[in-house]
């Protein structure tokens, strides 16, 4: 009896959907979730193309839809649909060496809102060329950090962007 690796079931779920799965699915590395809007800006693909990517996606079991609409405050009209990212697609991604994939577990509309702003920013960052972590721990005078985005200038130095959603006199002092 022949024993498959992970990596080699993930590999085979790869090539049994279509090459634009591959950049939706990447979409997902930063944070574990995005909308259809940013997924559409990142993968420079129409919205028809898109659709038919997530809907194998989703039937592989790899993205899930978020059941309930959530509007943002700087868009108009009808909220995009959001979608998360499994735990079936972080070892997708990371048997692709994306090793900081990881499941968005948020449940609640404004953490959800948080996190789609920060896919925002990492996708602009990544269009642009800049170099950029997102949402990964920091080790810094025996702290450990947790900042949204890590920059990295073209000078070498490091530079920290926050990114809030709502501030109230609880979140002043961190904000």
């Amino acid at each position: 009896m022949q024993v498959i690796s992970n990596t080699q079931v993930w590999q085979a779920i790869l090539q049994a959907i279509p090459d634009t799965a591959r950049p939706v699915l990447e979409t997902f590395v930063p944070t574990g979730l995005a909308d259809m809007n940013q997924i559409m800006q990142f993968t420079n693909l129409t919205r028809d193309r898109v659709n038919r990517a997530v809907e194998r996606l989703v039937s592989a079991n790899l993205l899930q839809e978020l059941k309930r609409p959530i509007p943002r405050p700087d868009q108009r009209g009808k909220p995009s649909n959001i979608y998360l990212l499994t735990q079936e697609g972080a070892k997708v991604l990371q048997s692709l060496g994306y090793k900081h994939a990881r499941v968005c577990g948020l449940k609640e509309d404004l953490p959800i809102l948080h996190m789609l702003a920060m896919t925002d920013v990492h996708l602009a960052a990544q269009k642009a060329g800049v170099p950029m972590r997102t949402d990964t721990l920091l080790r810094f005078n025996e702290r450990t950090l947790r900042p949204d985005h890590l920059v990295t200038l073209a000078d070498g130095r490091a530079m920290i962007l926050e990114v809030e959603q709502a501030a109230s006199t609880e979140t002043l002092r961190r904000v």
